[in-house]
């Protein structure tokens, strides 16, 4: 079974920490610093540099399990870990890190816009 793009009983627990503007920041602080993430993954496998590309890793890794991104925190988790495994290349590794940022972008604004519009999420 597939892990979830998001963990919402996490999302929710940080919204709990404050309001929906404490929430929506952790959100938008994501999306901003995930970006410059993934391009360093990005330049580093390409350089085939695997501390730069474990280091990206491990940075996505961690801001994807604070905010609740499971799929995507195992991604980076394969990324992170590839100097010390044989599965495949460090590219294939990035581009399954790559597509599951993707899918996970457009549910977690998804989820963010459902609370701008006073909605709560599904």
């Amino acid at each position: 079974m597939s892990l979830p793009l998001l963990d919402t009983q996490t999302l929710e627990t940080l919204r709990g920490f404050g309001s929906s503007d404490f929430l929506e920041r952790m959100i938008e602080l994501f999306l901003e610093s995930s970006v410059r993430t993934i391009e360093e993954a990005r330049a580093a496998a390409e350089d085939g540099n695997l501390a730069r590309s474990a280091f990206a890793a491990h940075a996505m890794r961690s801001s994807a399990a604070t905010l609740g991104l499971p799929r995507l925190t195992d991604a980076a988790k394969e990324m992170e870990q590839f100097q010390w495994t044989d599965n495949g290349t460090l590219i294939q590794r990035l581009e399954i890190l790559e597509t599951t940022y993707k899918a996970t972008v457009v549910e977690l604004i998804s989820f963010r816009d459902a609370y701008r519009d006073g909605s709560r999420p599904a």
